[in-house]
């Protein structure tokens, strides 16, 4: 996939498991980012870039792109 949008109810399990499917240089937007106290409960790599992080002052999505590498 080049690009998953993941929001609803169950968006760590959907995060979790889409991760592998996103190809290479591909996209990963999750809306309300900030219903989590860490991020680190998503198992996005750290190797993943953050695009882009914006919010409405209530909410927050975040943008990252997979890394070319597979570390």
């Amino acid at each position: 996939m080049d690009f998953v949008i993941v929001d609803g109810h169950y968006r760590t399990n959907c995060t979790r498991k889409c991760l592998s499917k996103i190809k290479p240089s591909g996209y990963l937007l999750i809306d309300d980012t900030n219903m989590w106290n860490s991020l680190d409960v998503l198992k996005i790599p750290e190797n993943w870039l953050v695009v882009n992080q914006s919010t409405n002052g209530i909410k927050t999505a975040i943008l990252w792109q997979k890394s070319l590498s597979t570390l």
